[in-house]
């Protein structure tokens, strides 16, 4: 498959209002290009393609319409427009539970995928809610994406402060063993960065910084590897510069100014680089920085989150939890 091949005859297509022999198939094709460009972070990419495709498809009642909503979903998720991604999701559903059997396996998927949507809203209650239903499904086909709802669940719980509970949840986690035990690669489970990333939040809350700082530094280098310079880099960096801060300001302060860097060259950044400013506004002051810097920071701070690209409410209040809604809960 040639993802540039497929985006000069989507715009072709667009400029010619010409039409596919077979609309249908056309559109499968134009998802899993999608689904790729979600996968490799490239999701600004994918969102009018996706757009496209489902126009492209006759039967908006179909398996098919609700598979191309879900991926048109993730789309919206990953690039932080979560009320949208909720609406797509809903879509598939509902679609889903209406020609599926009630305990099929895409079912479970798409109760996971509103749960997700809603952690990302900050409604952990009724994220719980839709990931317990997934969870029961999961349980009662023994399907191995069970392992999936775990980790979404203990984000879900670390949400809503139940910090106890968030951990012994991620103790369920197939992954637990391999990250506790410190191999920074499991071949069969491509959610191993994530699942340490959760982890590293998790102990943070907890007040275990040397342990968080471990993991957001080792997920930090395996998603280098794995992703290069994106948004799943840059979290874990700026966790590792969270983690290290009382410790060592002054080096994460220099993390925080390397994820900068990142940031200035990907799409739809300005959310990470407000929250990245705000750190260093509060490490600035615990090294006893002149007035003029934190000044600075505390602008740039500012200026960023009224440029985010956001559908939540950070408010006007000058806080972590205000700069904390500019970006997704879980990436």
């Amino acid at each position: 498959m040639c993802l540039p091949h497929i985006d000069f005859l989507v715009n072709r297509s667009l400029e010619y209002k010409s039409h596919s022999c077979d609309p249908d198939m056309f559109a499968d094709i134009i998802f899993r290009c999608c689904w790729y460009l979600y996968e490799s972070e490239r999701c600004h990419e994918g969102l009018p393609l996706a757009d496209f495709a489902l126009e492209l498809l006759r039967d908006q009642t179909s398996l098919a319409y609700a598979q191309g909503t879900d991926v048109f979903g993730l789309l919206w998720l990953n690039t932080n427009r979560p009320k949208k991604a909720l609406k797509c999701f809903y879509i598939c559903l509902r679609t889903r539970e209406r020609l599926l059997p009630p305990n099929d396996a895409f079912i479970a998927v798409a109760l996971n995928h509103v749960s997700l949507a809603y952690t990302e809203l900050r409604d952990f209650k009724q994220a719980a809610t839709y990931q317990q239903r997934a969870m029961d499904i999961r349980l009662k086909i023994n399907c191995p994406l069970i392992d999936n709802s775990y980790s979404n669940m203990a984000s879900i719980l670390l949400g809503l402060g139940k910090l106890d509970e968030a951990g012994k949840m991620f103790k369920r986690c197939f992954s637990f063993k391999d990250i506790t035990a410190g191999k920074e690669f499991c071949a069969d489970n491509p959610r191993f960065p994530g699942d340490m990333m959760l982890l590293s939040k998790i102990r943070h809350f907890q007040g275990k910084s040397e342990e968080s700082f471990r993991l957001a530094s080792r997920t930090w280098t395996l998603r280098q590897r794995i992703f290069g310079d994106k948004y799943k880099t840059c979290d874990p960096l700026y966790q590792t510069a969270d983690s290290m801060s009382c410790r060592d300001p002054s080096a994460a302060v220099s993390l925080l100014k390397k994820s900068l860097k990142l940031l200035q060259k990907l799409p739809e950044s300005e959310g990470f680089m407000a929250r990245a400013y705000f750190k260093l506004w509060e490490l600035h002051g615990k090294l006893g920085s002149d007035s003029e810097t934190r000044k600075r920071c505390k602008e740039a701070a500012l200026s960023y989150r009224s440029q985010a690209r956001t559908e939540l409410n950070p408010g006007e209040e000058y806080s972590e939890q205000s700069f904390g809604l500019l970006v997704p809960w879980k990436l």
